[in-house]
Formats: structure tokens, sequence, C-alpha cells
């Protein structure tokens, strides 16, 4: 079982464990089951292990366990407390550390993304700078052609991206919308348009 630094980050951790065990909540509270050491650094389901936490006090632990951890259990630690501020409802999460976690967690996402391409030998720049053959360009092109006339294919990828523009703020979605739009001509753009509105025709067909 991963043991934490000893700092005061850790001291306000176990504080607000301890306050948690030992008071009693009104039944209406809305809580959260947590573990004091978290599954992914070697804790378990049993009762000794789980505290109830509001959600506030929820993710104030999981920002402290950033503080208290180093090497891969750091790693762990930034992804679920990150994972936590795009997803969980009723959580205020400030501009500042959500600034913080996002400078982290893409740190964390590029390493990993370098380390396995040096692992599997795939030399620097990766596909930069090569082409596809015709022939791949056309099985590629097939390949989500049919992806998309799948009607529960289509279903899981639609979900896939909305999911992904909740989990990013107003401001990053208007900047990729305007970035989307502002390098296409104005037919390219009445193209897109159409082939929208196509879509969502044969989406409500099917319904």
């Amino acid at each position: 079982m991963y043991i934490y630094l000893h700092n005061k980050y850790t001291k306000w951790y176990y504080a607000i464990i301890q306050s948690a065990q030992n008071r009693r909540l009104e039944p209406c509270t809305r809580v959260e089951k947590h573990h004091i050491v978290p599954k992914s650094l070697g804790g378990g389901n049993e009762a000794s292990n789980l505290v109830p936490l509001t959600p506030r006090e929820h993710y104030i632990c999981h920002l402290l366990l950033t503080k208290m951890c180093t090497g891969k259990a750091l790693h762990k630690m930034i992804h679920a407390a990150w994972t936590m501020a795009r997803t969980r409802k009723g959580i205020r999460v400030t501009s500042r550390t959500y600034e913080v976690l996002k400078e982290k967690a893409t740190k964390l996402i590029s390493e990993a993304s370098k380390g396995r391409a040096k692992r599997l030998g795939t030399p620097k720049g990766g596909f930069r700078g090569k082409t596809h053959s015709a022939e791949t360009i056309d099985k590629m092109r097939e390949a989500s052609k049919n992806k998309w006339q799948d009607p529960e294919m289509g279903q899981k990828i639609s979900a896939g991206m909305k999911k992904a523009a909740q989990a990013m703020t107003p401001e990053e979605r208007s900047a990729r919308a305007k970035k989307g739009w502002e390098n296409i001509t104005p037919e390219e753009r009445s193209a897109r348009n159409k082939k929208r509105w196509e879509t969502r025709r044969l989406n409500a067909a099917r319904k």
C-alpha cells in the first residue's frame, strides 16, 4: 500500500477524513464514498478504507492527494483530480485550479505518448511529413463512411463527441468552433451546413 509524503497537505487530508468519520450528518445530506487510500494506489473496499464525504470535501481531498504523492502515484492522482474537475456536477472549480490541473494532465498525456512511441520504435515526429497512398486513402474513406452509416456506431460517436464538448469550458468550445470555420471558403461552409442538416434529417427519420 502506498505511503503518502509527510507534509502539511497530508495533515490537512487526514484532518478532513477524521472529521468525517466522527460526525453525524443529516439523512438528506448528499455524500460520496471516498477511498482513503485510492484503489489505484493499493487501497481496497474494506470499511476501514472508506469514508463518506460531501462532494466538496471529496474534491478537496483529491486535490490534496496531488500534493501528497510522487512518481507514478502522482500521475494517477492528477488524472483522478482532473477527471473529477471536468465531470462532476455541483463542484465549484476556480479558473486557476482548472488551468493548473489541465496543464498537468496535458503534460502527463504528452509524456506518456512520447514514451509509448519510444517503446514501439516510432521515429521522431511520427507520421509527420509523410503521405498515405491513394489505395490507403480510399480504404480509410470507405471505413469511415461505413462507420457513420451504422446507426449504433453513429450514436456512440455522437455521444462521445457530445461528452467531450460538455467537458470543455464555454471559452474552449467557442475558440474551437471559431478555429474550425476561419480557414474554409464560403462554398465549403455551405457544403458543411448542408451535410449537417442532412445528417439531422436522417437521424430524425431513424427515430
